[in-house]
């Protein structure tokens, strides 16, 4: 007997799921990471306040630019077909 595995609501909602714990971790990592390298690499100290507004941009333009890679990458036989 085959085994098949269906599509459910719950399957959609446990991908879904992990793939915005994927992105929180990865945003995470780079804010720490980003944090970090404003912290220690300027030869001037930072204020903290410049530090995580520095931060914040640049996980928030990371994060828009990430969504609008899935946002392509799932309308993107949809644009072959109007497009070619």
């Amino acid at each position: 007997m085959a085994m098949t595995q269906d599509i459910s609501d719950a399957n959609i909602a446990n991908v879904a799921a992990l793939n915005f714990f994927n992105l929180m971790v990865r945003l995470t990592v780079l804010g720490l990471i980003v944090f970090a390298s404003a912290t220690y690499l300027p030869q001037t100290p930072l204020e903290m306040n410049t530090k995580i507004m520095i931060t914040a941009a640049v996980v928030i333009t990371y994060s828009l630019v990430d969504v609008l890679r899935s946002l392509l990458v799932s309308t993107k036989s949809t644009i072959c077909e109007i497009a070619c």
